[in-house]
């Protein structure tokens, strides 16, 4: 996208030549501003998927426990006969 005058965005295509310095800066600028967040949001994505990995280990205790305490119930009942 090219910014040519009045805050309007347009997209043009490139073709050697046809752009200005003006807008091959902002280009520039743009596409400098994406790689330098690229490291922040790949540590989001690491701190996603840890939290992800503990969720995952607190639901398999979980359903650890809540077998555990349902198989003394029925033994319970078991006994009752």
């Amino acid at each position: 996208m090219a910014n040519q005058g009045g805050g309007n965005s347009v997209f043009r295509e490139y073709r050697k030549g046809n752009w200005t310095v003006e807008e091959t800066m902002a280009q520039i600028g743009e596409l400098q501003k994406m790689l330098e967040s690229l490291p922040s949001i790949e540590e989001e994505v690491q701190l996603l998927r840890s939290q992800k990995t503990a969720l995952e280990r607190d639901m398999e205790l979980g359903a650890a426990v809540q077998r555990q305490s349902s198989g003394g119930v029925w033994k319970w009942i078991g006994n009752l006969e």
